[in-house]
Parts: structure tokens; C-alpha cells; sequence
């Protein structure tokens, strides 16, 4: 189950994960609507695959524990429930809210790197954000003044110190999160950090609520289908032998 899952799984996240972005980012952006063709424009091709790696992180698992949570459970609802189709729909269902449940942190980790923006230009991070205050009035001398003290203080430097000069612009920004990369671990540290384990189980409720019937009425569709195709098959296999032996002249 789990090399299926696997296997599925990523050919399914390399179709249908540019459509999963675009659906975030027209759900969370803040601006003006705007259509499906600006947003590909503004996200670019490389940013359409952002969260890649993460929803594999969480469909994967989530494929390996559901199929054989189904399995078992329609084993055990079959004695109970007489129908085949309402026990396979009441199996899915089951299995659908544990796969659901287990893999919650991973979907939370996965979201918050498809909706992150890279700040707008000019833009304050969270972080300097919090830390400002209230502006003053300021004085233009005293303002003038200081920038002259500054520059002085700067020629100073060069003059004594020119390799100090020299590394200016060179230090490594501090490490956090990549907007628009798919940076799974750093992600989980910055989730820990604001919000603690109970962060990675935002909305567990609301994606149970949404998982288990869908895969409830999944394993329905298909148990039916599946029903109604071998009963075409066997038919057809029916006809095919009447014919032949029509033809043959079977006495």
C-alpha cells in the first residue's frame, strides 16, 4: 500500500499541485480578484510547483494509512451491514476520518507554504513590524546635524579601518523563512514558534468534516461502478458465447 500510495501519489501532486496553489492564492489574497491568467503570470511556472514536496509529505502517509483503514474496516462492517455498497461508504467513511486526523500537521505545514507572499517591496517583516512605534515630530536641523556626525563618523572608519568598510553588506541574513520556497522544515519551526504543537492541529475538525464524506461517497461511486461494469462484463461474455455457438451451429 504504501509503494502504491507513493507512486500514485506523485504523479497525482505533479498534476494537479499547480491548480492546488492557484486555488490558495486566489483564496487568500487580500487585493482586487483577479483572474486565473494573472495570477499564473504573477506566480510564474516555478511558482506554481511551490509546496511540492510538502503535499507529498502529507498525501503520501495519508494514502498508506487510509487503504488499509478501508480494508479492515469494510472487513469488520461487512457481518454488520447487509448492503455492499452502504458498507463500503460507511468503510470509507471511518477510514477517511483517522487518515484525515493523523495527517492534519502535515496539511497545516503544506498550506502555510503555498499561501506565504514574498513581502512587497518596501515592506516592513513581521518581525520589524511588531517592533515599531509611534513617530515623532522630527526636527530638520537636528536631523541634518546627525547625518553630518554620521558621515564624519564614517570617513573616520574608512580611514582606520578599511576592511571594515569592505564587509559591509557582506554579513548573512539571519535564517527564516523563504517566501515562495519549499522549505518544509523551516516551516514547521516558524509554526512551533507562534502558535506550539497545537499550531500543527489548526482545523483538524474542519478537514475531517471534509475528508471523511468525500471518501465516504468516493468508495460508493466506485463500488457501484465496479459492480455495474463486471455485470456488463459477464453479459457480454454471455452474448459473445451465445453467438459463437450460434454461428457454429452448437446442437
Amino acid at each position: 500500500h504504501i509503494l502504491n500510495a507513493y507512486t500514485f501519489r506523485h504523479v497525482r501532486t505533479s498534476v494537479t499541485n499547480p491548480l492546488e496553489v492557484l486555488k490558495i492564492t486566489a483564496q487568500t489574497n487580500k487585493g482586487p480578484s483577479k483572474s486565473t491568467w494573472q495570477l499564473i503570470r504573477e506566480i510564474g511556472p516555478a511558482g506554481l510547483f511551490n509546496g511540492w514536496k510538502a503535499t507529498l509529505f502529507r498525501d503520501i502517509p495519508f494514502s498508506g494509512i487510509y487503504f488499509p483503514c478501508y480494508i479492515q474496516a469494510k472487513t469488520v462492517l461487512s457481518s454488520m451491514v447487509p448492503n455492499p455498497l452502504w458498507a463500503a461508504m460507511a468503510s470509507g467513511l471511518v477510514a477517511g476520518m483517522f487518515a484525515a486526523a493523523v495527517t492534519t500537521p502535515a496539511d497545516v505545514i503544506k498550506t502555510n507554504i503555498q499561501a506565504a507572499r514574498p513581502p512587497a517591496p518596501g515592506a516592513l517583516s513581521e518581525e520589524a513590524s511588531g517592533a515599531r512605534v509611534e513617530s515623532q515630530p522630527v526636527d530638520v536641523h537636528d536631523e541634518l546635524s546627525n547625518a553630518h556626525r554620521a558621515s564624519e563618523r564614517g570617513r573616520e572608519t574608512a580611514a582606520t579601518n578599511p576592511a571594515a568598510v569592505s564587509n559591509v553588506g557582506k554579513q548573512k541574513s539571519r535564517p527564516g523563512i523563504t517566501h515562495g520556497k519549499d522549505n518544509v522544515w523551516s516551516m514547521t519551526q516558524k509554526i512551533y514558534a507562534k502558535k506550539g504543537w497545537q499550531g500543527f492541529w489548526s482545523g483538524v475538525d474542519a478537514r475531517i468534516s471534509r475528508q471523511a464524506p468525500a471518501q465516504g461517497v468516493c468508495l460508493f461511486v466506485f463500488e457501484c461502478l465496479k459492480q455495474t461494469f463486471r455485470k456488463k462484463v459477464l453479459l457480454g461474455s454471455l452474448v459473445e458465447v451465445a453467438v459463437s455457438d450460434d454461428v457454429i451451429g452448437v446442437k
